[in-house]
């Protein structure tokens, strides 16, 4: 079912792959994002745009920042983990506060097709993708842009060796 999926996935283009970060502090991921008084919120998106007629070639990028609004004071634990700090969202949001669109409701989660091929264990994360199947490094890790053209790379390649 999944590389059926994939297959239409791969017949539509422009092809949109995103990522984003999200609020964290030590703890939070292993809680399930449940810590009293502390709400998982996007501060980050990153997207490329994909063309599916053209070997996945990357045509178009996208990057914001959100100004979290439930604990609008990053943390130290999630400003050493992204590099984004708190004067970065103060001054360059022009969003506060949002939740994934409606739009996303049929986007298809790519990491249960990574699990079925082996490259990943349960416990991933996008930008460990290209390194996963021998290749180097996209961006930096725990940035959403990065983690998207990391994700793209992954793609690109198993599209490439037809393992997807």
């Amino acid at each position: 079912r999944r590389q059926r999926r994939l297959r239409v996935m791969f017949r539509k283009d422009p092809l949109v792959v995103f990522d984003s970060e999200w609020t964290s502090r030590p703890g939070f991921r292993e809680s399930q994002w449940r810590q009293s008084g502390h709400y998982r919120e996007i501060v980050q998106i990153g997207a490329v745009k994909l063309a599916t007629t053209n070997s996945l070639r990357e045509t178009d990028s996208f990057q914001m920042l959100v100004l979290p609004r439930k604990n609008p004071q990053l943390s130290d634990y999630f400003i050493n983990l992204t590099g984004i700090n708190q004067k970065m969202v103060d001054e360059n949001c022009t969003f506060h506060g949002i939740s994934p669109p409606h739009l996303f409701d049929n986007a298809i989660n790519i990491g249960g097709n990574f699990l079925a091929i082996g490259t990943v264990e349960s416990e991933w994360i996008s930008s460990e993708l290209t390194s996963r199947v021998g290749l180097p490094a996209v961006g930096r890790a725990y940035d959403a842009l990065g983690n998207a053209r990391s994700i793209a790379t992954a793609l690109r390649y198993f599209s490439e060796t037809r393992r997807l």
